[in-house]
């Protein structure tokens, strides 16, 4: 509400036409997509792209970021094709205006990795989440939160494909620098001890990822609280956990809690619900509970048409 006034009053003061205008309307079309209003911000990152080109050529770096949201916009609608296209052309613009090797061109490849992720293109994830880290390290340095993101990314990518010990060790790297710019507690550390409890479930270590995840838990819980979409990542994780050792009482109660927390903050039909879905309805099979299993497998298939 208050981006939709502003916007308002951006329009009446300045006209449609200015960069100011086109800026506004981005950053609302971008709080679209948090709330995971897809088809809705297509249209208002649409118009402020038409601006932007109009006001500053067709080949401004500022169109990069309109460019890649509404990448997003197409990519959660399942629309590869629109999405890809504005993907290259971000990535087009972001090339010839700053080179090969700009951090705009890491954020870029980044949306890159997730397409291809979303696809199934691994081999593609890897390459593409290679050179970001590539270029993140030489715009950034080793020791910025921005690399231990894609370090991150690169890691999950990894752990699909079944590379976990290379997952593992960059894992442990992106681990050592947050702790060492940022102490043990803080809250960038969550996602990577995340990634850590799943590479040694899938590795059967059990101990290992019992002692990451509760690490994760502990920060979540004292960063976050217990409503935020960042706590209930870190549950769904853990649920992970007790499904891989066969806890499934467990798992359930665990799943049942990610998708109230994530459900509240995302929507219930929100394409990022569908894997904590998938793995309540792992548990359902595991119990005899093929009916649930089924209904659950149909939900997701219905919210990803």
């Amino acid at each position: 509400e208050y981006l939709e006034n502003a916007l308002e009053i951006l329009t009446e003061l300045r006209g449609e036409k200015h960069p100011d205008v086109a800026v506004a309307r981005r950053k609302l079309g971008g709080s679209y997509l948090v709330m995971g209003l897809y088809k809705e911000a297509l249209p208002i990152l649409s118009q402020s792209l038409d601006t932007q080109a109009e006001i500053l050529g067709q080949d401004d770096t500022e169109l990069g970021p309109t460019l890649n949201d509404i990448e997003t916009a197409y990519l959660y609608q399942r629309k590869f094709k629109d999405s890809q296209e504005a993907l290259d052309r971000s990535i087009e613009i972001i090339e010839k205006q700053e080179g090969p090797e700009s951090a705009s061109l890491s954020e870029a490849l980044d949306h890159r990795v997730e397409l291809y992720v979303i696809q199934g293109k691994l081999d593609e994830a890897v390459k593409a989440a290679e050179r970001s880290l590539e270029i993140r390290l030489k715009t950034s340095g080793p020791n910025h939160y921005r690399t231990a993101e894609t370090m991150e990314e690169l890691a999950n990518v990894y752990i699909l494909k079944g590379r976990f010990d290379e997952a593992d060790e960059i894992l442990q790297s992106a681990r050592n620098m947050l702790i060492r710019v940022y102490g043990q507690d803080h809250h960038a550390l969550e996602k990577v001890l995340n990634l850590l409890t799943s590479v040694n479930n899938y590795r059967g270590d059990y101990k290992k990822a019992r002692g990451y995840f509760e690490q994760a838990r502990k920060i979540a819980k004292k960063s976050f609280g217990p409503n935020h979409p960042t706590w209930g990542i870190t549950v769904d994780n853990e649920g992970e956990f007790f499904l891989a050792t066969a806890q499934y009482d467990r798992a359930e109660k665990i799943y049942d809690e990610a998708i109230k927390i994530r459900g509240k903050a995302y929507g219930f039909d929100h394409p990022l619900m569908c894997k904590t879905y998938y793995k309540l309805g792992i548990v359902y099979m595991k119990t005899g509970r093929i009916e649930k299993a089924e209904k659950l497998a149909r939900k997701c298939y219905e919210i990803n048409l």
